[in-house]
């Protein structure tokens, strides 16, 4: 499967990270597709922010600014949690 391939809807899992989770244990999916397309979730509600270079700032999901498409997304993209979620998460630093 290409990263840009559609998601096959599961009857049996509910939500997109279900979805996402059963398709990677009935090997639908490969790991690394997984990995980019939680990351592209993750960004598109605002819970990281996403640099694609370590030198960059991190893009949010709503700024009005650059923001990033999927396929921009790889190994060198590093995440930052929105700091509106450090407690909840537990992020320090």
């Amino acid at each position: 499967r290409t990263r840009d391939s559609r998601l096959t809807i599961s009857p049996f899992c509910h939500g997109l990270l279900g979805q996402l989770a059963k398709q990677l244990v009935d090997c639908i999916m490969s790991a690394e597709l997984c990995k980019f397309q939680i990351m592209k979730t993750f960004y598109q509600i605002g819970l990281v922010g996403l640099k694609l270079a370590p030198y960059e700032s991190a893009s949010w999901v709503d700024e009005l600014g650059r923001s990033v498409s999927f396929p921009e997304i790889n190994n060198q993209t590093s995440a930052v949690v929105n700091p509106s979620y450090h407690r909840a998460l537990g992020v320090t630093g």
